[in-house]
């Protein structure tokens, strides 16, 4: 008499096996929406295709606390613009703020890059030879979220669709029984 290997039971391809056809393609859709959607979230993200380079001579830079201190945001200002361009509270922490203090001075030529959608939206600060704030910072940011954001979603429709399947057994056990 041959014996069979066993195979341990919690095993992912065994698991894989025993599920209908059904939660087969919703599993399957689930990981191709998580990537599908995780490439095309940041896409209309800050790029250099949508940025805009400004010249301007520094006038201001002012701190803005946000409810509660939960995070802070500048406004600048250039002397050739009454216009406020803004570092929004999320790239807040690209921005050098020592090393601008130091190297930037009333009426120093700054290079802003700025959104193409929203002119105020800064994404880079550069003086002559420094640059003050990098937009590669801005892109690790908004790359972080555009993963993050997608998982989360998967992972809820994951949960949901394994509560569903759950209650599901349950019930079939407890018709047997």
């Amino acid at each position: 008499m041959k014996e069979t290997p066993e195979t341990p039971l919690n095993s992912f391809l065994n698991r894989l096996k025993t599920l209908s056809i059904y939660d087969v393609v919703l599993f399957g859709g689930i990981l191709l929406f998580f990537v599908v959607a995780s490439m095309g979230y940041g896409t209309n993200a800050t790029h250099s295709a949508n940025s805009k380079l400004l010249e301007g001579h520094f006038d201001t830079l002012q701190k803005n606390k946000m409810y509660k201190e939960i995070g802070y945001s500048y406004d600048l200002t250039l002397l050739e613009s009454p216009q406020k361009y803004i570092i929004k509270a999320d790239y807040a922490n690209c921005l050098d703020i020592d090393l601008f203090n130091e190297a930037v001075k009333k009426g120093d030529a700054l290079f802003l890059t700025t959104e193409q959608s929203k002119a105020s939206l800064i994404l880079s600060i550069r003086n002559e030879t420094t640059v003050l704030m990098d937009i590669d910072c801005v892109h690790t940011k908004t790359d972080h979220i555009s993963i993050y954001i997608p998982m989360l979603i998967a992972l809820c429709i994951i949960f949901i669709w394994w509560m569903r399947r759950k209650i599901k057994q349950d019930r079939t056990a407890s018709i047997e029984q």
